[in-house]
């Protein structure tokens, strides 16, 4: 009975048709969160890889694992533990959700060799899983793909590189970073 009185309720109706504008896809929802952070290009510390498994807690945090390598010949593996505060899981989220898209083949934008990168940003929501990729070069890897319920789409915004560099600083990327350093001093010395 209630549920109905708020259905017809305006204001009720008005405040769920602004949530849904904001989060068409109801990534605030998720369940899960991975991220899939690949370089690869003319360096001895390719390549870079990061693969961050995240679950919702009961706090509404996200917490799970991050694997870390870097080179090649010298590899450098490690695994860690990681959280992501509830914060900080919403505010990368909501980025996600506002970044506009529209519907079409994705190009990514490449501009000179030996450097790769391929980013997944993976979000489980009840309707399935919700896709963000980049192999796009460039401070922000636009052009974005979006792959929702089989159908892709191009984001030409920023907003999903804003939550890839939350998501990194939030999780294990300054690890990653430090053993690509070391990695360089061991090779020169």
């Amino acid at each position: 009975m209630q549920e109905a009185a708020e259905r017809d309720d305006p204001v009720e109706s008005g405040r769920a048709a602004r949530v849904a504008h904001r989060d068409p896809y109801g990534l605030l929802g998720a369940s899960r969160l991975e991220l899939r952070d690949y370089w690869h290009g003319l360096s001895p510390v390719a390549p870079k890889i990061m693969y961050v498994m995240l679950a919702r807690e009961s706090d509404g945090s996200f917490g799970g694992t991050a694997e870390l390598s870097v080179g090649e010949q010298l590899r450098r593996k490690e695994s860690l533990k990681v959280t992501l505060p509830q914060a900080v899981a919403k505010r990368i989220l909501s980025t996600l959700a506002r970044a506009p898209a529209t519907p079409g083949e994705y190009t990514p934008w490449i501009e000179h060799t030996d450097d790769y990168p391929d980013v997944e940003i993976h979000v489980e929501v009840p309707a399935g899983t919700i896709t963000f990729h980049s192999r796009s070069q460039g401070k922000d890897h636009t052009p974005w793909g979006l792959r929702v319920s089989g159908v892709e789409h191009t984001v030409t915004s920023p907003l999903p590189a804003r939550a890839l560099r939350l998501l990194r600083r939030s999780t294990a990327h300054d690890r990653l970073k430090s053993a690509a350093r070391e990695l360089m001093r061991r090779r020169r010395s």
